[in-house]
């Protein structure tokens, strides 16, 4: 029996990347536009060939991945509440409306997240174990952000990105970790008063 793929294991394909090409198309009637784009999985990436071309008012994109066979999926237009336009895809299988599109490695053609499961799931924040991993998942998050930060100290304060990142460590439950900046702080505020 074979398993069905991870939706975290699929390169991703979203709507959105194809606007300034459905743009281009619209306004140069008859007009094929041709272009390649670059999907993610995880650390991976593919290129993907496209071509985009307008069928009866609507813009039908044939995308071409390696070692596939082009597929030809419509891309359906909706207008937003302030004069706006949305796109999103037609599912080639089961003709859902979606916003992206999956490529699993081992799949033939791009299909929506319905036919793939999710190996992430949501964590119960109320129990103990999920408030555990909750908070651990923020100290992850602010020590992520602090090794982004080049600069913690100009002209004699703290920045701004570092004034933050310490409201998050407090909001993180990382109390030791604000007084012992707030101290230094202050005691550079002592040094610049003598």
């Amino acid at each position: 029996m074979t398993r069905s793929s991870l939706i975290e294991e699929c390169y991703q394909l979203s709507a959105s990347a194809l606007k300034r090409s459905i743009a281009r198309c619209g306004n140069a009637s008859g007009a094929i536009i041709d272009d390649q784009l670059t999907l993610l999985n995880g650390k991976n990436e593919l290129t993907v060939n496209y071509w985009l071309e307008m069928e009866n008012g609507e813009p039908v994109v044939t995308l071409g991945a390696p070692n596939r066979e082009p597929q030809k999926i419509s891309l359906l237009t909706l207008g937003t509440p302030f004069a706006g336009t949305r796109y999103y895809f037609e599912c080639p299988d089961c003709l859902r409306r979606c916003d992206k599109l999956y490529l699993s490695p081992e799949a033939r053609g791009f299909k929506c997240q319905q036919h793939f499961t999710y190996g992430l799931t949501t964590i119960n924040r109320q129990s103990p174990y999920g408030q555990y991993i909750y908070q651990l998942s923020r100290k992850a998050k602010v020590m992520d952000k602090r090794e982004a930060i080049n600069r913690i100290w100009y002209a004699g304060s703290y920045t701004r990105r570092y004034c933050s990142l310490l409201k998050m460590a407090a909001r993180a439950g990382m109390v030791d970790y604000v007084k012992d900046t707030m101290k230094i702080w202050e005691e550079v505020q002592a040094i610049k008063a003598h």
